[in-house]
């Protein structure tokens, strides 16, 4: 995380790292930059991005969530494939 450690308690005007969204959601940076691409809200200060976090958690609540494990329709899509044969 970024020397700016205390970025979560910090209030809504606070500029958070890519490392502190990625701390705050427990997530790789290459999940931040993938939800990038999908909207997160982000800007630039030169050539580091950087996030408000009233703008993540605005994002985060109008984002639908997918929990595959209380969703069998979506589970067994999911693991298609991914089933391991028992062999003696």
């Amino acid at each position: 995380m970024s020397q700016n450690s205390h970025a979560h308690q910090a209030g809504p005007q606070s500029l958070w790292t890519a490392d502190d969204v990625a701390a705050y959601l427990r997530c790789s940076k290459r999940h931040v930059a993938n939800l990038c691409k999908a909207g997160l809200p982000h800007f630039y200060l030169g050539r580091l991005r950087r996030f408000r976090q009233d703008q993540l958690e605005a994002f985060l609540a109008r984002r639908p969530r997918l929990d595959l494990r209380n969703n069998p329709q979506l589970n067994a899509l999911g693991t298609a494939g991914h089933s391991r044969e028992v062999r003696s």
